[in-house]
């Protein structure tokens, strides 16, 4: 399970060749001590459009699977009108991690730290890839690979937490520095994981790279809020503030200002032109309203990096988080000169009022989710700017970003389709584009259709 599904049979290890008996096996091994209907692995298999003979097809898998099982410590037995997957103490790889997960937790419970940290480390090395990764895509098999994975993710941080010593758990294994590519490499795969992006931040800083660790976090900041519309939680930000607190090494970047353009920003070409013509034009206040989702802090942040050697008093950015009066201020005042500010996430007009300066030359851009009627108009120097979802083109361009241009334009359809269910909105796209590229062993096809498939909540 945790990798290529692969079966002993007794004298060596062999996969199956065939796709769908594979997503049989799957399926009964997923739900293994349990009866599974033939009507269920029959929807399992073909969804919506089952052949005619699909229960004699099942039945004819499932007399193969037992030929292949034979020897092994694995029985398929028949129970009513489906079947049951019987395994041995110790025969599922799956279940032989979570077993040894729990006894790290136990032992570290228990005071034994460092023999509970080599306990988390067996489990973590039983896994081969991801889970059920050359079986077909059922409901069944991704609900339970999602499950898989999740545990694997916390499994980790508890093993890299208690390494770096979070917790009060001072450990010597190899050290912080050793630990840093690895973590680097799960942040990459998961760029929504705060504890691992804190992990990552703490490693970084206990081997003296402070500048890197602030950076880390910036990152994080620059991703949530581009993509997620939210701020780092308090396990991030207090460690954050430990690092900056420390006195010594500082970052170059500026803190108060976006350290960069929005990953795979795309399309965006009018409204992008609609701010340059604001700044040309000497305007104060530019309002970009839209719902959520659809991208107004992106298009705030890419073009206040595009622009921002044009104000020499400094870009900062005030989080309003739609709700207060103040928000949470980033950077000091301007030291003088044209400045930028950037007011996200404003209620209403009420909120920003307050905070829009008369000094000469300053810009405020803000972001909402509602009109901000109450601001003025064109000739009181505010300008407006209604955002929409992306078109088809532009949405497609966001994808191949997100999940590579081969495998979009290999199966352009499936690609398209995937843009509608999101109803073309970026947060929506860059959102299923993880679960896309967290699979690539299935085709665009498949991914498409089980995230179309899923009930929304």
């Amino acid at each position: 399970m945790l990798g290529p599904l692969q079966v002993w049979t007794g004298t060596a290890w062999t996969g199956i060749r065939a796709a769908q008996p594979r997503l049989v096996l799957a399926v009964l091994v997923a739900e293994r001590g349990q009866s599974v209907s033939t009507e269920r692995l029959v929807d399992e298999v073909w969804g919506d459009t089952p052949p005619r003979t699909a229960v004699g097809t099942v039945q004819v898998y499932v007399m193969r699977l037992r030929r292949l099982l034979q020897g092994s410590p694995v029985v398929l037995a028949t129970r009513g009108h489906g079947y049951r997957l019987v395994a041995e103490d110790g025969a599922v790889d799956a279940a032989l991690f979570e077993r040894g997960a729990e006894a790290g937790r136990r032992t570290m419970a228990a005071g034994q730290t460092r023999h509970g940290v080599d306990q988390l480390a067996g489990a973590l090395d039983l896994w081969r890839g991801r889970p059920f990764a050359d079986v077909p895509v059922s409901r069944t098999v991704a609900a339970e690979a999602d499950r898989l994975e999740q545990l694997r993710l916390d499994v980790a941080e508890e093993r890299y937490g208690a390494v770096l010593g979070v917790g009060g758990a001072a450990l010597e294994l190899g050290g912080p520095a050793q630990l840093v590519d690895e973590l680097a490499a799960l942040v990459r795969a998961h760029p929504f994981r705060e504890r691992l992006h804190a992990l990552l931040m703490d490693a970084l800083y206990r081997c003296g790279r402070r500048a890197e660790a602030v950076a880390a976090y910036h990152r994080l900041r620059s991703v949530l809020l581009a993509e997620l519309d939210l701020e780092p939680g308090p396990e991030v930000r207090r460690l954050y503030e430990t690092i900056q607190a420390d006195g010594q090494a500082q970052p170059s970047v500026d803190a108060s200002r976006p350290a960069g353009g929005v990953p795979g920003f795309v399309g965006r070409r009018g409204q992008l032109a609609q701010l340059d013509s604001a700044l040309e034009a000497g305007t104060s206040v530019v309002a970009i309203e839209g719902m959520a989702g659809v991208g107004k802090t992106a298009l705030a942040a890419h073009w206040a990096h595009r622009v921002r050697d044009r104000f020499p008093g400094g870009v900062r950015w005030l989080d309003l988080s739609g709700h207060g009066t103040n928000g949470t201020a980033r950077g000091s005042a301007p030291p003088g000169g044209r400045s930028l500010l950037l007011l996200d996430h404003a209620r209403d007009a009420e909120q920003v009022r307050p905070l829009i300066s008369r000094t000469p030359g300053c810009l405020h851009v803000v972001t909402s989710r509602g009109p901000l009627d109450g601001l003025g108009d064109r000739a009181a120097g505010v300008a407006r700017i209604r955002l929409d979802v992306l078109s088809p083109d532009e949405a497609g361009r966001l994808l191949e970003h997100l999940v590579g241009v081969l495998r979009v334009r290999a199966e352009p359809r499936a690609a398209a389709e995937l843009a509608r269910a999101c109803a073309y909105l970026p947060l929506a796209l860059r959102l299923a584009a993880v679960a896309v590229a967290g699979n690539p062993g299935q085709s665009m096809a498949d991914c498409a259709r089980l995230l179309t498939a899923r009930p929304r909540s």
